[in-house]
């Protein structure tokens, strides 16, 4: 979600990013593991063998 932040925010919010460069990484991990399970198009229909 992107939403407007105050000045007294922008250092929070800059401090939580370096923290979550690692979760991001993870986060990208798994949506491609999804991917290679349910196919490029994301259903169940269509089946990919990698």
């Amino acid at each position: 979600m992107i939403r407007r932040a105050s000045m007294g925010e922008i250092s929070d919010l800059s401090s939580e990013n370096g923290a979550s460069e690692k979760e991001k990484k993870e986060v990208e991990k798994a949506i491609k593991e999804t991917l290679r399970k349910f196919g490029p198009n994301g259903t169940l229909k269509h089946k990919v063998k990698y």
